[in-house]
């Protein structure tokens, strides 16, 4: 099996929800460790991002190989290589990524963070919450700066996510992140979900933000 077959193969089994067996997830780690050195980011990040939905734990074998080669080729990696690689490990029960591979995967964020749509911001930022791990002082500034910029773009969940995300980190939003926030919150308000509303109460009141009151009495009617 090539990189792609390996990645395409488990990337379409977790798509169309199939339970494989035991037997040939295991043959496929196999593969992708024999295979490892060939794999571009998107072939790592895909693997990674199956085998979570799919509900498998990653052999240690393919982790390290994981690690090694995403640290070889960490300067290849697109936005979405890179916040798709952050939320699989994110996801993992029993693994995280070593400090090596998860400064590397820091580093190529802030490199290509002009490049990050929303989806692609919080979900490097959720990561980091579910992982319980504190990003560099220069990601935060990248991620907030490029947030702002790209703000115009965000859904309604994208901002409960990210306010989520700090919420979960405890770390306050720089005046001007937080303001768009509670702007675009306020525009999107007509596409809140319940979800998104339980978000977005739990967030400020941890942040201790105070929202406009459009925006309160939206979130209280969603409550």
């Amino acid at each position: 099996f090539s990189p792609q077959a390996v990645s395409n193969t488990l990337w379409a089994l977790a798509k169309l929800k199939a339970e494989p067996s035991e037997a040939f997830v295991g043959a496929m780690q196999g593969q992708a460790v024999a295979a490892m050195r060939s794999f571009r980011p998107q072939n790592i990040a895909n693997t990674l991002w199956a085998l979570t939905t799919l509900g498998v734990s990653p052999d240690p074998a393919l982790l390290e190989a994981v690690e090694r080669q995403a640290e070889a080729s960490i300067r290849d990696f697109k936005p979405q290589e890179v916040s798709g690689t952050l939320s699989a490990y994110s996801k993992m029960a029993d693994a995280a990524p070593g400090e090596a591979t998860l400064s590397a995967l820091q580093s190529q964020a802030i490199a290509r963070i002009k490049g990050f749509k929303p989806q692609s911001i919080t979900n490097t930022m959720s990561a980091f919450a579910r992982m319980r791990r504190m990003p560099w002082d220069e990601l935060f500034d990248a991620v907030e700066a490029q947030s702002v910029a790209e703000m115009p773009r965000f859904k309604m969940h994208d901002v409960a996510d990210l306010l989520w995300a700090y919420a979960t980190l405890n770390v306050p939003l720089s005046p001007a992140l937080l303001e768009a926030l509670l702007q675009r919150a306020e525009s999107q308000a007509a596409s809140m979900t319940s979800d998104d509303g339980g978000f977005l109460m739990w967030s400020i009141a941890v942040l201790g933000v105070l929202p406009p009151d459009p925006l309160l009495s939206v979130l209280l009617r969603r409550a």
